[in-house]
């Protein structure tokens, strides 16, 4: 995480946190979310959510604006790693 925040640049992370990802055999991830401090008020691109997580040795990243987060996180709970 440490490395993310460095490269962020004028980007904030917020709300960092270890999740499971799956429900047969779930793998662990972190979600986080991405505030850009720049960004015109009411521009819904300005908060960002990111969910990264490693299967089988590939680094997988997800990206969504803020707003749809629960809908991600609900997206990601009917993945199956048979």
């Amino acid at each position: 995480m440490a490395v993310i925040k460095n490269d962020a640049g004028t980007l904030t992370v917020e709300d960092e946190k270890g999740i499971a990802i799956g429900q047969k055999n779930p793998v662990q991830g972190f979600s986080f979310t991405l505030k850009n401090p720049d960004a015109d008020p009411g521009d819904v691109s300005a908060d960002l959510a990111e969910i990264w997580f490693v299967r089988n040795g590939k680094l997988y990243q997800l990206a969504s604006y803020a707003d749809f987060a629960q809908y991600l996180g609900e997206i990601l709970q009917s993945f199956r790693f048979d």
